[in-house]
């Protein structure tokens, strides 16, 4: 499963949009009045997080402001698992801190 979570300024257009598009249907919906609105969509191995930040937006410079974030979603059942699926991805030589 893919994961992608996106800041986007109009996050119901946007969700519109890769229903209408992309053919993903709304999974969730969560809002707290003045700091955000959260879409989660999802479709065949996709899963996407849509954004709206009310403070977040471009600043001089070409750098973006607003809250940054990697998210993975990963078939691990165990810690080890998960450390071994790191381990592989990214040829690092890694033990887990317990």
């Amino acid at each position: 499963m893919r994961y992608f979570a996106l800041i986007v300024n109009d996050v119901d257009g946007s969700s519109s949009w890769y229903q209408a598009v992309l053919g993903l249907e709304e999974l969730s919906r969560s809002t707290e009045e003045g700091s955000y609105d959260i879409i989660n969509l999802v479709g065949p191995g996709v899963f996407v997080e849509l954004l709206q930040l009310p403070h977040a937006g471009e600043r001089p410079g070409g750098q973006t402001q607003g809250p940054f974030k990697v998210g993975m979603l990963v078939e691990a059942t165990t810690i080890e698992d998960l450390w071994e699926i790191v381990r592989l991805a990214d040829g690092l030589s890694m033990t887990p801190a317990m």
